[in-house]
């Protein structure tokens, strides 16, 4: 028995005509570029290019490939930071301020240059160089302001005092410092001391120069050390004659 044969139609037979499309076609239809729907007893063709959409998602869905959607985002400007003015102030004024590198340097270029201007000044000379002298004073001034710098080197004093068997009680032992006989390299470094402006630099200067002169007058029996460094008792003020007594 021969089997009947469907001629499959053309699109645009399909268009024109959609009621003679036979009833079993099925998924056959999606192949040749349509499908039918059957709706209401009607049926309705939507044509290849309406399905390209609903195609693609279940070829996709099929093959379990799911594509992340591309969101173009516009990129965000960072928002000013606001600054204080004190705060602009301080960052200025940090980037000026030379580093301690920069700082030690310079001191030590500047003491050299009054070494080479004053070769045969000794130290107590240079000490009365105007430039020196002008730094010498506000030194001195600000260490006369400062009572914990002053009660440092004091207590400096009176440890070396003890060391050489003088009495170590506040104010009873002095420091006599001869600088007449410091070589070159002694010389710069009390300079670099001195042009700082700084009182700490000033008492630890007078504090490494009375540790090295310890030993010479504690145990070598030296009444000066050989870096000019002398410990004495304090001597009482003589009273004018006449002046009651204590």
């Amino acid at each position: 028995m021969l089997q009947r044969k469907h001629r499959w139609p053309a699109a645009e037979e399909l268009l024109e005509a959609p009621q003679q499309l036979p009833e079993h076609t099925g998924s056959h239809l999606v192949s040749a570029g349509c499908v039918r729907l059957k709706q209401g007893g009607e049926h309705l063709l939507l044509t290849s290019l309406r399905l390209v959409p609903v195609i693609l998602t279940l070829a996709l869905a099929a093959c379990g490939r799911n594509e992340a959607v591309k969101v173009s985002v516009a990129p965000v400007s960072p928002k000013p930071v606001a600054v204080s003015n004190a705060t602009l102030d301080a960052e200025i004024t940090e980037a000026l301020t030379p580093t301690t590198i920069e700082r030690e340097s310079g001191l030590e270029a500047r003491a050299e240059e009054v070494l080479s201007k004053h070769p045969k000044l000794n130290a107590a000379d240079l000490l009365n160089v105007p430039e020196v002298n002008a730094s010498l004073k506000v030194a001195l001034t600000r260490l006369g302001e400062d009572k914990a710098l002053q009660n440092k080197i004091n207590s400096t004093v009176a440890l070396a005092a003890q060391m050489k068997g003088l009495s170590g009680e506040p104010g009873a032992a002095r420091l006599d410092l001869d600088v007449t006989k410091y070589d070159r390299a002694r010389k710069s470094r009390m300079l670099q001391t001195v042009l700082s402006e700084d009182p700490k630099r000033i008492v630890s200067f007078l504090a490494e120069e009375i540790g090295e002169a310890a030993p010479e007058l504690a145990f070598g029996g030296a009444d000066r050390a050989r870096n000019g460094i002398a410990i004495k008792e304090q001597t009482p003020p003589v009273k004018p004659a006449g002046a009651p007594p204590d």
